[in-house]
């Protein structure tokens, strides 16, 4: 039950309008969705040092339990916080749960479908949100802007180091910086700009078909002039 899910997240604080339906079972609660228009809200991720402050949001959110996994999902639901605006966007997020040490419960794998992800706001977000240290280094070292749609993905393992993974979705006007090596005259990250693609990609490999228009790619070591304009 709900109840004793032990959820990823806590609301510290908030004020505003909330209409919520309950599914009872056995006198206890399975599920809720709720409407919800806040302000001033405070969430706290499990793993998060830092509360996440919210000035404002608004949509609907629905949470259940079935077994040993956690099902939550967005309708429309967009926020604000710290000068980034995230528009109303539609999401799932199941969340597989296993015993831990001290009694306690750890997440080993899950799935994860949004309609689109902005990855400039995602990385300024990073920090605050349960993804990992090696994600959010990952997102610092990138840089990235540009659109995610259609994404798709499924882990097994903890998110920050899964064991098997897949994901697949479509980019638009991406860009990530590159990197040069550390050692003189060596091959650097290959970085670029407004590139779209489509991407299949798992703990294998993967596959992408890119565009660039407009853009760049950026190969440290192998040009003189490491920008290639397209």
């Amino acid at each position: 039950h709900l109840a004793a899910a032990r959820l990823p997240v806590a609301v510290d604080q908030g004020h505003g309008a909330l209409r919520a339906w309950l599914d009872w079972r056995g006198g206890q609660v399975h599920a809720l969705t709720a409407d919800v228009a806040l302000r001033g809200i405070a969430l706290r991720f499990s793993g998060s040092a830092e509360p996440l402050l919210l000035e404002r949001v608004q949509g609907r959110v629905q949470g259940s339990r079935q077994d040993a996994t956690l099902y939550f999902a967005a309708e429309n639901l967009g926020f604000s916080t710290a000068g980034i605006d995230w528009p109303a966007s539609q999401m799932t997020l199941a969340l597989r749960e296993a015993p831990a040490a001290a009694g306690g419960v750890a997440f080993v794998g899950g799935e994860l479908s949004a309609d689109r992800l902005d990855l400039a706001l995602l990385a300024r977000l990073g920090a605050q949100l349960p993804l990992g240290s090696a994600i959010n280094t990952l997102l610092t070292q990138l840089a990235p802007s540009g659109q995610v749609r259609s994404l798709f993905a499924r882990w097994d393992g903890t998110l920050d180091a899964p064991t098997r993974y897949s994901a697949k979705g479509s980019v638009s006007a991406m860009s990530i910086a590159a990197l040069p090596a550390a050692q003189a005259g060596a091959i650097g990250r290959p970085g670029w700009r407004n590139a779209s693609f489509d991407f299949e990609a798992g703990e294998s490999g993967g596959k992408a078909q890119l565009k660039i228009d407009k853009g760049a790619l950026v190969l440290p070591g192998i040009f003189e002039q490491p920008e290639v304009g397209f």
